[in-house]
């Protein structure tokens, strides 16, 4: 016993990962127990595994009756989220992840592994009561509605996969027996795959049931036994030659299978294009977008274009250049669908755009500026808004949120807890719970707003230089945008290029194709405590006049630090006219005086410059970033010297 490691931690709660969990490479993902979080579950003698049926309520809601029962909970319409209860563990079988408790919290909450364990504590153990017994209906017998026969390229029968009801699929060999363990895996309708002419095109989709609704319109189609997530590189080989068209259903899991069998294709040298139908519903199907009147004609059509598209890629949706056939004049006018804007002639719903500014240019605080207008319907600014709800993202520096979002409530006199604006705490993978946060999104009344903060937080790709990557990163919000049923805005706070503050380059930094895919780029320039909101790179819609915006400190007793003291925090107002007048005045007058201390003396330092203006420090600095951004000066061999620009000023102001 001298050695034995388990006297280090003489409770070990099941929810720490086995030696084989932690060094596997495969499998569902579990968090990595450190040192102190072991600590505490055992110094509490908490075993979260206990507490799985109540957090798994908490987080999830009611399990589905019909597949559940007092072993195990099922969530979903197909129960795809199983919850073993003794075992105290979960596992999500479109996402191919799972785990304990406290990575069930750390995936639907957000937190760290030490949040989730404070979560666990504040929200379940803390309340914990006898739960009420799981619902559950009588067994209800099967019956076998469908069997879909497998078998090798010369018609040698192997395996069938077989649909029961209620909806079950299971394996069977060609024997009758319910195992197929050694039996050769194959495609589905392999004999007509391997039959087919060189270059044909072979549609690849997630179900026997959609192979057969495709071979009645004409079209040779295929599926790998198990679906969505079941594709290995042993298929490539049965369609050499051939063209494969991927069509993914509408969902992540469907977008990831597509990536999947693509990335294998292409590496055995197969031509493949993934082709997304236009218009399906959410978890969407071919069935469903031929069930919507549209046929193997025109599905084959979509396909030519995508193989001729050579900047197809596995996310952009080939199918938005489909040719759709001519129209007439009239046919083509009646498309006009008048803009709904939430701010007027400023943000229509259905659109994605960006708001660009450099940091310290007041993004994050106008963000929430527009959010607490919208959620109270009050003016943006002077213009009016549409009230609705808001969602933010609060990805970058989620506490600087908190305390902004707490002094804007307080500085308005508004509880947060009355306002429509929902929150998520900390960055996160958008494309990896894409449904996840869909489904949530979904369930937010009259949601108006979402903003994603910000571009840089939520930037998934390798470079954002690149222009595939860039691409990537703007279309992800599209579907929240269109798909949503209250079809919101999206607007994505970013940053420019460049450390340097530049007026003139105030569009998002990186690939131009992110500025391309969006509807537009609002922007902020920051002069003083004054930002001017605006446009510049793209506007789809009217222009509009600049709205200039008051930045203020606030302090409240509500907003301190550990020791009491009051933090100031920016708030924004719209800036009055007489302010505005006053305000453009004062920034034009300290200005042309640092010109001309600059003039008279190229070697000044920041804190001789303060002085000559009669400001602090920071603000000499922020006036000699700003006259560089208006091309007024420029710095040569550590001088600051006039530009042309900045000569005419002077003359003009008789300096």
């Amino acid at each position: 016993m001298r050695n034995d490691p388990r006297r280090t931690h003489p409770r070990q709660p099941p929810d720490a990962p086995s030696r084989d969990q932690r060094n596997a490479g495969d499998g569902p993902r579990r968090i990595n127990l450190g040192g102190d979080l072991m600590a505490a579950l055992n110094r509490d003698e908490i075993n979260p595994a206990e507490y799985m049926e109540a957090t798994a309520r908490a987080l999830l809601g009611e399990p589905n009756p019909r597949l559940s029962n007092r072993k195990e909970m099922r969530f979903g319409s197909h129960g795809s989220l199983a919850v073993d209860l003794e075992k105290g563990l979960f596992f999500d079988h479109e996402a191919n992840a799972g785990g304990g408790v406290l990575d069930l919290i750390r995936r639907e909450k957000g937190e760290t592994a030490a949040g989730a364990l404070e979560w666990l504590r504040a929200n379940v153990i803390g309340e914990a009561a006898p739960r009420p017994p799981l619902k559950t209906v009588p067994p209800q017998k099967t019956r076998i509605v469908e069997t879909y026969r497998y078998e090798d390229e010369r018609g040698v029968h192997l395996f069938d996969v077989v649909r029961f009801e209620p909806k079950d699929f299971r394996q069977r060999a060609a024997d009758g027996s319910w195992s197929v363990k050694g039996i050769r895996k194959v495609l589905y309708r392999l004999p007509q795959i391997t039959a087919a002419h060189d270059g044909a095109f072979i549609y690849i989709v997630e179900g026997e049931k959609d192979v057969h609704r495709l071979e009645a319109e004409g079209l040779l189609a295929t599926t790998c036994p198990g679906g969505a997530g079941k594709w290995n590189d042993d298929f490539p080989v049965s369609l050499k030659g051939k063209t494969a068209i991927v069509l993914p259903d509408n969902d992540q899991a469907g977008r990831d299978h597509a990536a999947k069998v693509k990335a294998s294709l292409d590496k055995a040298g197969v031509t493949c294009r993934i082709l997304h139908l236009e218009g399906l519903p959410p978890k969407g199907d071919v069935s469903d977008w031929l069930d919507a009147g549209n046929d193997g004609e025109e599905l084959d059509g979509l396909a030519v274009s995508a193989i001729e598209d050579d900047t197809e890629t596995t996310d952009t949706p080939i199918a938005r250049t489909q040719f759709r056939g001519i129209e007439t004049a009239g046919q083509f006018a009646r498309r006009w669908t008048p803009p709904q804007y939430i701010v007027d002639g400023i943000l229509a719903r259905r659109r994605v755009q960006a708001l660009t500014a450099y940091t310290g240019h007041m993004k994050t605080t106008t963000a929430i500026y527009l959010a607490i207008c919208i959620a109270t319907g009050q003016p943006f600014g002077g213009a009016e808004t549409e009230k609705g709800a808001v969602l933010i993202l609060a990805g970058e520096n989620p506490d600087l949120v908190v305390g902004q979002f707490r002094a804007a409530c307080l500085a308005a006199d508004l509880s947060p807890e009355d306002l429509p604006i929902s929150f998520h705490y900390g960055r996160f993978s958008v494309t990896e719970h894409a449904d996840a946060l869909m489904a949530q999104a979904s369930k937010i009344e009259d949601l108006a707003l979402i903003i994603p903060d910000t571009h840089q937080a939520f930037f998934e790709g390798n470079d954002d230089n690149s222009n595939m990557d860039a691409l990537a990163a703007a279309q992800k919000w599209r579907p929240f945008a269109e798909e949503l049923p209250t079809h919101p805005t999206v607007l994505i706070p970013a940053h420019p290029s460049g450390k340097q503050p530049d007026r003139n380059n105030l569009v998002p930094r990186g690939g131009s194709a992110f500025l391309n895919e969006l509807d537009g780029n609002f922007c902020l320039w920051r002069k003083a405590d004054v930002a001017t909101f605006h446009w510049q790179g793209k506007h789809r819609g009217p222009s509009f006049e600049p709205i200039d915006l008051k930045m203020d400190l606030r302090t409240h007793p509500e907003i301190v630090d550990a020791k009491g003291r009051e933090i100031p925090m920016p708030v924004v107002r719209p800036l009055l006219t007489i302010e505005a007048m006053e305000a453009a005045k004062e920034a034009v007058s300290t200005e042309n005086r640092a010109l001309v201390a600059i003039r008279s003396n190229p070697n000044i330092t920041v804190r001789e410059l303060a002085d000559a203006i009669n400001k602090g420090k920071s603000r000499a600095a922020e006036i000699i970033s700003a006259l560089e951004g208006e091309n007024l000066i420029r710095r040569r061999a550590r001088k600051l010297e006039l530009t042309a620009e900045g000569e005419e000023v002077l003359a003009d102001a008789n300096l």
